[in-house]
This record gives C-alpha cells, structure tokens and sequence, in this order.
C-alpha cells in the first residue's frame, strides 16, 4: 500500500522486464557461440591443448574479466556512462566499477584531458571473442581504429586481465603487456579489490558462520576485522525484504537482483577464472606507491595503510594460459604482441610505476589524487549534467540546502503549500480575508499549482514562487545543492501518489533551472519513486537522493542508471511507517552494519548499471536509528569508510543529514524549529569525520560552522 505504481511506471517496468529478457536471451547466444566455437577448436589438429591443471575451460563457463576504459573527445562522461550499459547490453554481467579519473594527456598533450576507468564483469566469451566486441564498441562510438596511435579517441576499451591466466596470439596479449607501468590503468583497476577477497580464500566463500546481527559482544565494535562478509550478505537481504513489501514493480528488477550482493555473484576466488589474483596485484602496485612514499609522516594514513595491508598476504598470479596457441609467463610483459592492441594510452611505456599523493585530511577517502607521472595530473571525479562539469569531493565541504514542498515535513511542513478552497470554482479572489489564496486567485497565477483536488472540500497546492524565492535565498546563502521533496519521510509519514509528489516538485524545478540566479547550483529530487526521479530530471534535476537506497521502487536503480545521473543512495530499514521501530532500529554495532549495507547497496546498484563515480553514499542518520545510534554514527563516521567500505565504494562522497532530527532534540530539549545551532555542531563533528556534504535548512547559519571546520580539518 505504500507505493502503487502509476501507469508510467508500470509501463517502465514492463520495458525493462523486455530488454531483461533480450539480455538473457543474447547472452545464451553467446554462450552457445562460445560452445561451438570451442568444439570446433578442439577437433583442429593444430588446436593446442589446454594445460593439464585447467579444469574450467573459458568457452564452456562464466570467467571474469577487467576492462579498461578511456574517453577524451566529446561528452566523455556520457560516453564512459553509455560504455557501461552497453557491456550489460552485450551480455556482460558488470561486477564492480571503479571511481572515475580524469588525467592530462602526455607526449601528444595538445589534445582534451582524459577520463579512465576499470570495470570487473563476468562473461562466457573468450577473448578473442571479447576483444571482437570492444573493437565493435569503440566503432559505434565513433573512434577511427586506423587514426592517431596516442591521439584522441572518443572510446578506448581494453583487456586487462581474462581470468587468472594469460593468453597470447597474433593480435592479443593478456594480461596487458603494460598494465602495470601506467597509473591511469593501475589506480582504477586497484579499484576494483575487495579485502574480503582474500578472506574469503583463507575461510571459503561459502562460510556458515553466524550473522552479527546475532552478537551481542560489545567488542564487535571495536574489531577493525572485515571478515565479516556474512553480515554484507544478511544484511542485503534485509534490505531487499523490506522493499519488497513496498512496491508493486518487482518486475522492473535489474540485472543483478536486488536480493543479490557483490561476493554472491564472483566466481569461488580459487577458481581459474576468478581475476581476483590479478587485482591483488595492482593493489600491491598501488599501495606500495601511495603508502611507503607519500604518507610515511601522517601517523592515521599509516595506520589506515597497516589496516588494509596487514595481516593478509596477496597470491601470486598461477602460470596458466586460456586456450592459448602460445603460452607465456604469468605477469605483466614488457613488450606487446605483433601490433599493439590500442591501450588506453594517452601514454607510452613508463619504466616503474609513478607514485601516487593524496591531498586530503586523513579521515575523507573521497578525496582529489594526484599522481606525478611525468609531471601529469590524475584526479577522481564525479560528472554532472551534459555540460562536461565535473565536481571534485574532499578539498572543501558542500552543502545540500533542503526545499521540502509538502504539507507534512517535520520541521518545515506547509512552509510552501497554500488552500484552495475546491468548493466553488467561481468564487472571487476578493473576498478572502484570510491570507491564504482561494481557488479563483489559484488559477489566475501560474506560481500556484493545485495538487490534491478533492471535489468539494479544501486542498493544498504549491506555491511556486515563494519556494523558488527560499531556494534561491539558499543559493545566495552558498548552498551548492538544493534538494526538492514533494512527499514527506519522516516517522509514520502517509505516502501520497506518485502523480500528486511529482505535480509538487516539477513546476519548482522547472522555474529554478529557468532562474538565471540559480548560477552553478545543481538541483536535486528528493524520492524514492523511479517515476517521479524520471519526470524531475526531464524537468531539469541534476542528481536524484533515494532515501530508500532503491528498496521501495524496484524500478528507481534501472531507472538512474537510465537517466544517467548522480545518485544519492541512503541507508534505511524499512519505510517511512514502520523504520522508527524495532527491529529495524536494532543493531549490535550501528556503524559496523551501516556501512556493510551501504556497500552491499552500492553493489546492487553497480550491477543494475549505475557506475560507482556516480553515487553518493548516505548513512541515513535517523532513519531506522535511534538516537544512540545516531550519535554512534557520527562518531564512528570515519571508521566505517576504513573498515566497512571496500573497491571504489572507499573513494565516494558521504553525504549526511543531521539537519533538525529528533536525537538532537533529544540532547537539547528543544523543538525541531529552535535545533540549528545543535545541528551546525553536529556538522562540525561530521566534516572531522570525513563528511562532504551536509544536508541542512538553515544554510547561512550552518554555511559559518562549516568554514571553521573546514579549516581545521581539510586545509
């Protein structure tokens, strides 16, 4: 009963229940080509036979594979963006996705700046075959396979590793023969690890240990252990039960199912078609540059290093070769096959591996690298809208002002809604003494938007000028983000129709992006339904924040991933009726189970085909907390980046809401309306921890705590 979809959004569903079934349907194509393909080579006499110790052939089972990927001409965000969603297109399964990179071109510099990314995916090709498909995409794309060795490219998709062996031919050679010698191919790819890879070597992936959501030890707090990964998988169902009972559109699941985590999906690690040997490699390459050199004085990175290095040891890649004519060595080769296969490459060889800096307090993860290579630049980043704009997180704090347009918002309910008085269409705007419009004055003013008609009685409508003028009076006050909600989430909120949320929030987003004075202020949707987050980008939303994490709308990760934007992904249990109580607010370690839902979450919507560069992640401060358990977030904040989030998942931005909540009132005493000084100190205590951008009201006020804290934690 909470979310009934509207036609729209059944009829979205029912699209991506079709290109679902053509996906599965030509990845069984490819299947059966690899087959034939593989039964064919075998009756060759001239067929080499696969080495003794290979028990998984790669035509005949699923191998994972890492993909490079690079683009400089054009929307390059876009086109990184549309590279993703024809890989899960083609009929491969995307795994995992890097953050994203944007480096400066070298040696043939007079061209754009490049971005560069790593995605982990499952296939049944082989890599003949793969390759065959990438050089297909790279055409479509529009590159010219016959132009400008180093020259600029608007796609460039290589083959980082197939599996955990090699392969050799005439136009392949795998692993890359320089993968190892170009930070721009290393620092994505390392991207891509997960500590509890290794761990689930030493235990077996099919462990049966106990949740910890069943441990009452006080200690479990206090582990930096991250073997934990049991939790990870519980914890994904949890939050796919919840949303189930939530949403009608349970057709309009993703790829990945949303009750499946990351680790569910790998190939068993020991496996010969496991990457996950290699990976640990460029991990290896990667720490050793940023760790031993760059951060050897700063005693919390060198802890934050020690606690990813140790006590694990990283495997040797086994000398294996995939169905090769010519087997060669395990390991990256200093020399290509017979032409090169385009590389990523704005770059030629480099002898060592460049070493790497980051320039960002010790507690923020999401910060700007940079990594000298020749005097070149690299930097993560996150593009928004089709301008080319790229933001960069970490250097400063940002603030999201909040612009609630609905009669029901715990602190500012009905700040921006006016009555309309449906009873007599005909009355006169004139006889009203009371300050609210009547229904004449109503349909005379394009500002005010009738949005719950109910014959014969009163409702409410939008007043659109006077949302627009607090919004850009936020704007002035420096916010970088205004957040539009036309449906109220707080404890026990009553949910109102996809159609009346979007007829709230669309005409305000129409008339901000039409407003010169919204300047470089992005917009963002505020809703937890794939319909209305479509109909609010169209409108001009730049960025959509789910409070729901996609588990109350089956549609809204497939639908983001779409659309094509950034994505707020928060954590809740539950819904907006039942997440205030238990056992949804139950923990035996909040931070500890927060942060591996987060990461099982951010899974989900990384192979539903929302690249992890786009997400923003959100701890859901009192949302399915108590308010112990709020404080014990924003005390733990940093600890559960270091210790809970893994792969690219370390590098995204934290967004957090303290703004007004009930656990400040219950430190205070004080009522929602009279809590932003408790809320500016909460921000203060967030940005030590590492949070880039804080969720707010009152922006002026809020806007001075965070120069201070700025200050002292970031520069």
């Amino acid at each position: 009963s909470l979310m009934l979809p509207s036609g729209h959004a059944v009829s979205g569903c029912l699209r991506a229940l079709r290109l679902k079934a053509r996906q599965q349907a030509q990845q069984l194509i490819l299947y059966q080509s690899c087959k034939a393909t593989s039964a064919s080579a075998a009756s060759s006499p001239s067929a080499a036979a696969p080495p003794a110790s290979n028990a998984n052939d790669a035509s005949s089972s699923a191998v994972e594979a890492v993909l490079a990927m690079g683009s400089n001409m054009g929307d390059r965000a876009q086109m990184m963006h549309w590279a993703i969603q024809q890989l899960n297109k083609h009929g491969l399964q995307v795994l995992r996705c890097s953050s994203l990179y944007e480096t400066a071109p070298a040696y043939v510099t007079d061209q754009p700046a490049f971005l560069n990314a790593a995605v982990l995916v499952r296939t049944v090709l082989t890599p003949p075959s793969l390759l065959s498909m990438l050089k297909d995409l790279e055409s479509k794309a529009g590159r010219d396979l016959g132009g400008l060795r180093w020259g600029p490219r608007p796609l460039d998709l290589d083959i980082i590793f197939y599996g955990a062996g090699t392969y050799k031919d005439s136009k392949l050679e795998i692993p890359h023969p320089r993968w190892s010698e170009r930070s721009f191919v290393t620092v994505p790819v390392s991207d891509l690890w997960y500590g509890t890879d290794v761990q689930h070597v030493a235990s077996g992936a099919a462990s049966s240990s106990s949740s910890s959501s069943s441990n009452n030890d006080s200690n479990a707090c206090g582990s930096s252990s991250r073997s934990d990964s049991n939790i990870m998988e519980s914890s994904s169902a949890n939050s796919s039960s919840s949303g189930s009972s939530g949403s009608n559109a349970s057709e309009c699941s993703s790829t990945c199912s949303s009750s499946d985590s990351c680790s569910s999906m790998r190939l068993p690690l020991d496996a010969s078609g496991s990457a996950h040997v290699w990976l640990s490699r460029a991990v290896q390459l990667v720490r050793g540059a940023v760790f031993s050199t760059a951060h050897a004085h700063d005693p919390q990175l060198s802890h934050t290093a020690s606690s990813l290095s140790a006590p694990h040891t990283l495997p040797t890649p086994p000398s294996q070769t995939w169905e090769s004519p010519t087997s060669v060595p395990p390991g990256p080769q200093a020399h290509a096959a017979e032409p090169a296969l385009p590389t990523l490459g704005q770059r030629t060889a480099a002898p060592t591996a460049p070493p790497i800096s980051a320039c960002a307090s010790p507690s923020s993860r999401s910060s700007v690298v940079v990594a000298v290579e020749g005097g070149q630049i690299m930097q993560r980043v996150m593009p928004v809208g089709r301008s080319g704009r790229m933001l960069v997180w970490g250097t400063r704090t940002h603030t999201m002002g909040i612009l609630n347009v609905t009669p029901d918002s715990f602190s500012d309910g009905g700040r921006f809604m006016e009555t309309v008085d449906n009873s007599s269409s005909s009355a006169s705007s004139s006889t009203g003494s009371s300050s609210h419009k009547t229904s004449s004055s109503s349909s005379s003013s394009s500002s005010s938007i009738n949005v719950c008609s109910s014959q014969g009685s009163d409702s409410l409508s939008v007043d659109v000028d006077l949302a627009v003028k607090a919004a850009l009076d936020m704007v002035g006050q420096g916010a970088d983000i205004i957040d539009i909600g036309g449906q109220s989430t707080r404890p026990g909120a009553v949910a109102v129709s996809a159609e009346e949320e979007a007829a709230r929030v669309v005409p305000v987003i129409r008339a901000l992006k039409a407003s010169p004075q919204l300047g470089q202020a992005l917009l963002s949707i505020d809703t937890y339904r794939a319909e209305v987050a479509r109909q609010a980008v169209e409108a001009g939303a730049d960025m959509v924040n789910d409070v729901s994490g996609g588990t109350l709308d089956a549609c809204m990760l497939p639908q983001v991933a779409a659309l094509g934007v950034p994505y707020v992904l928060m954590h809740m249990r539950g819904d907006p009726t039942t997440m205030a109580s238990p056992p949804h607010t139950l923990y035996a370690c909040v931070w500890r189970e927060v942060g591996l839902e987060l990461q099982a979450a951010l899974d989900r919507a990384v192979q539903a085909g929302i690249p992890a560069w786009s997400i923003l992640l959100d701890p859901g401060i009192g949302f399915a907390k108590s308010a112990q358990g709020s404080l014990e977030l924003i005390r733990h904040l940093a600890k559960m980046r270091q210790q809970c989030l893994q792969g690219a998942a370390c590098h995204v931005p934290l967004l957090v809401g303290p703004s007004r909540k009930r656990f400040l009132a219950h430190l205070t005493g004080r009522a929602p309306m009279e809590s932003d000084v408790a809320t500016a100190a909460a921000v203060v205590a967030l940005i030590g921890q590492g949070a880039d951008v804080v969720r707010v009201h009152n922006v002026g006020l809020i806007r001075d705590a965070m120069l201070v804290a700025d200050a002292v934690h970031r520069q």
